[in-house]
This record gives structure tokens, C-alpha cells and sequence, in this order.
């Protein structure tokens, strides 16, 4: 007969090595977090443009006076990106959720490019126009970049629009409705005589349906906030001649 026995001060000590190891990535996790926060709040660390060189399977990202130089220089393989759009999550007060926003700069989107930056935010419903310093601008206690979006460069202001001249116009002449053969109180376009093209005047009649109710939130000031607001669908397109 032998007796088998366990030595609990081995696990204890494992279990003890674990904690501080989690302790110790989690201080080190917070610490990184804290220096990029310092960094998002620093005014101009977005830049413009990056530089990008893949050599021998090493990533080297450059920007501002170091991209320059290499573009000067013109050694390496280095493609250049712009930036064109940021997704910030903002943080709207203790009573509101943090939701996002983004802000785009839709210059590098326009067939000619203009002498000036387009940014502009977008705010779920809400689109309007703002200054690069607005757009481009983050602060640790309630504004913080998600997402940056970059183009290459050569991209810029290259629209392709040749979709225009292929559109398929048939549906414009097709009766449609749930019974076709009905009597008509209207006339349809004659193919031969009426194809729209440049200066046709038309008018337009929409009808849209609410799909989702708006969700408000009531906090204990009384006050209404709306967290998520009403979405509609279009419903009907009537087109008159």
C-alpha cells in the first residue's frame, strides 16, 4: 500500500504566478492605452499623407519631412496614401451611449480637385460642412479615433463615370403594378419620341414608410434625448412629365 499525495503549495504558487502575470499585462495594457490617449489628444499627429515601402517582407510607414525625403531621393519603392476619412467615437455626456461619427474630406472624391480641403461630418442624420482643425481634432475625454481611412494617392480625383452612358432606361416605358391590365389614368412615355436627356423637366413624387420608431431616452432631469432617431423607407417614386 502507498499513500499518494498532492503538494497544494505548487498550485498555490501557480495560481499566484498567473494573477501576476495578468496583473502585469493588464498595468502594461493600461499603459499603452494612456500613451496613445496623450497622443490622440496631441493637436496634428494625423497626418495628411503616409508613405509606404514593402521590402523583403518588412512594413516601414513614413509621413511628413521623412516621407518627403524619400520622395526626393526616389531609392526605394514607396507608394503614397492620402487620408480621406476618420471614425471618432464620441462620447455625448453621462446620460447618452458613446456612438460614432465620421468625418470625411469628399475634395478627393470631386472630378477636378479644389484648391482647399471638403471635410465633412457625418452625424447619423445630420451632414454639414467643417474646418480640417474641427474634422481632425480629438480629445481623451470624449472624442477618440477608431477608425482612419487612407487612399492611395493616384487615386485622387479619379471618378469613374462611364456608368452613365450604359444605363438600361426600359423601365422607364414598363407598366408595373399588381394589375397591369387595369385602365390607365395616365400615359406612359413613348420610347420613340419621349427618351429623357439633357434639360428633360421632370417631377417628382415620393411616399415613405417608417420602418423602425425612434428609441428617446428620458433621464432624471426629465430631459429627452433621442438615441436612435426614425428610419424611413422609400415606399413609391411617381415621375410626371
Amino acid at each position: 500500500m502507498y499513500v499518494r499525495l498532492r503538494c497544494r503549495s505548487r498550485r498555490s504558487l501557480s495560481r499566484a504566478l498567473s494573477v501576476r502575470r495578468l496583473a502585469a499585462a493588464g498595468v502594461a495594457a493600461a499603459s499603452a492605452i494612456s500613451r496613445l490617449r496623450r497622443l490622440w489628444g496631441t493637436p496634428g499627429w494625423l497626418p495628411d499623407e503616409i508613405g509606404v515601402i514593402i521590402e523583403q517582407g518588412q512594413f516601414f510607414c513614413y509621413e511628413g519631412e521623412d516621407l518627403k525625403l524619400h520622395l526626393q531621393r526616389g531609392i526605394h519603392n514607396i507608394t503614397v496614401y492620402s487620408l480621406i476619412g476618420v471614425a471618432a467615437d464620441v462620447d455625448s455626456g453621462q446620460h447618452q451611449k458613446s456612438h460614432l461619427v465620421s468625418v470625411v474630406n469628399v475634395a478627393h472624391s470631386m472630378p477636378i480637385a479644389p484648391a482647399e480641403d471638403g471635410w465633412h461630418l457625418f452625424n447619423d442624420f445630420l451632414v454639414r460642412p467643417t474646418k480640417r482643425e474641427e474634422a481632425l481634432s480629438f480629445n481623451p475625454a470624449w472624442k477618440l479615433p477608431s477608425v482612419l481611412t487612407f487612399q492611395i494617392k493616384s487615386a485622387n480625383n479619379l471618378i469613374d463615370d462611364s456608368w452613365k452612358t450604359n444605363l438600361d432606361t426600359s423601365l422607364l416605358y414598363q407598366e408595373s403594378g399588381p394589375n397591369p391590365s387595369a385602365p390607365r389614368s395616365h400615359t406612359p412615355l413613348n420610347p420613340l419620341t419621349e427618351r429623357p436627356n439633357s434639360g428633360t423637366i421632370l417631377a417628382l413624387d415620393t411616399e415613405f414608410v417608417s420602418i423602425r420608431q425612434p428609441e428617446i431616452e428620458i433621464n432624471s432631469d426629465g430631459d429627452r434625448a433621442t438615441i436612435r432617431p426614425i428610419v424611413y423607407a422609400l415606399a413609391r417614386v411617381s415621375v410626371v412629365r
